[in-house]
């Protein structure tokens, strides 16, 4: 509200995929693609940080449903935990 951005709706659910930096830039050397600018361990530790903050405040202020579900499972098993949060608080 503070910054004049009150016309957004909030979302009925959050789930953040948080995954470690360190393991991030693994994975990204893994590609072998071109890193992006903000593709560093650096910068990715302070996108994390900001993206838990604003997960705490959905869900502790604004009491938005918000699961921070680590990255570190198959890709079923996180699929499987998702759907699991949603039914159960939708």
């Amino acid at each position: 509200k503070k910054l004049g951005l009150n016309h957004f709706f909030l979302p009925d659910i959050v789930i953040f995929l948080d995954v470690d930096p360190q393991i991030a830039m693994e994975r990204i050397e893994r590609r072998g693609e071109k890193k992006q600018v903000h593709e560093t361990k650096e910068k990715l530790s302070k996108l994390r940080d900001a993206y838990l903050i604003t997960c705490k405040v959905l869900n502790e202020d604004l009491k938005i449903p918000t699961f921070v579900m680590p990255g570190d499972d198959s890709i079923e098993g996180n699929v499987e935990k998702a759907v699991r949060f949603v039914r159960n608080n939708l």
